[in-house]
């Protein structure tokens, strides 16, 4: 091999190391959890979604339960919509009062926070803690 063959090899192995670090280095999602409250009060049950700000970017949706919550969300500005309900009773499931039951259910987050969020956050790399207070009004 001549010097100049040699050299072309040496740089496309040190382009090529590069670019294998460089794809290493994926963004992760980091974990967000919190409280999630209406009036001073936990949301009973309920979900909340991260949307990326901009548009682009994958969405990510966490449970609330007890007004307690936790997404793993990747990192970056985010619209946040909650949705909130409590049981209030229960009711046949299929018309037997003997069989399965269903929960009835009533909304506690106004469409304020959901269809119509303004509600945002910022997610940092690694572990974030973010709570949510919440008006009915």
């Amino acid at each position: 091999m001549r010097l100049a063959e040699v050299r072309n090899v040496v740089a496309l192995l040190a382009l090529a190391t590069v670019l294998a670090a460089f794809v290493g280095c994926e963004a992760k999602p980091s974990t967000v959890s919190g409280k999630v409250t209406i009036d001073g009060k936990p949301v009973p049950r309920g979900g909340i979604t991260f949307l990326p700000f901009d548009g682009d970017g994958p969405t990510a949706a966490g449970t609330i339960r007890n007004g307690e919550y936790s997404a793993e969300v990747f990192p970056g500005k985010k619209r946040v919509e909650i949705l909130g309900y409590e049981v209030v009773g229960q009711v046949p499931a299929y018309g037997d009062p003997k069989g399965p039951m269903k929960d009835v259910t009533k909304a506690v987050v106004p469409p304020k926070y959901n269809q119509h969020s303004d509600l945002t956050a910022e997610i940092q790399v690694g572990n974030n803690d973010i709570n949510f207070e919440l008006d009915s009004k």
